[in-house]
């Protein structure tokens, strides 16, 4: 797998989605938490819920590649925030990304910080994951 410009929870999200895509695990949570594991050990980096939620909530929209729609999240906000910044990248897919202006689209410029999110849906965006 080629990995385009991204942190370690976007090399999550595609190594999460890639494993779904390959039947490598049964579903996104297995997939988030296989992956996670692998790549933070366990500890409070691999349980953080935000770019969690995000990558969960993108698979229960059928965003993702490959990922059927079903139930994986309960966080309504991260979720919420990953369909923006997907719609927001359909409507402006040119490179390079200006994180800060989706986020304050996604958040409705409420002020609030990313928190792992935005490395999520940019990587898998960037790499050709996102369904849209």
């Amino acid at each position: 797998m080629y990995i385009k410009n991204t942190n370690q929870y976007g090399v999550a999200a595609l190594c999460a989605a890639c494993s779904l895509s390959n039947n490598k695990a049964s579903n996104p949570v297995v997939a988030w938490e296989e992956t996670t594991l692998r790549i933070f050990g366990e500890g409070p980096a691999q349980k953080k819920g935000c770019p969690k939620a995000t990558f969960l909530g993108l698979c229960e929209e059928g965003l993702i590649s490959g990922v059927p729609r079903g139930s994986y999240t309960s966080s309504s906000k991260n979720k919420r925030y990953a369909i923006r910044m997907v719609r927001w990248l359909k409507a402006y897919p040119a490179l390079p990304i200006p994180v800060e202006k989706m986020w304050a689209y996604a958040t409705e410029h409420s002020g609030i910080r990313p928190n792992g999110q935005t490395s999520v849906v940019v990587a898998l965006f960037i790499n050709g994951y996102l369904n849209g």
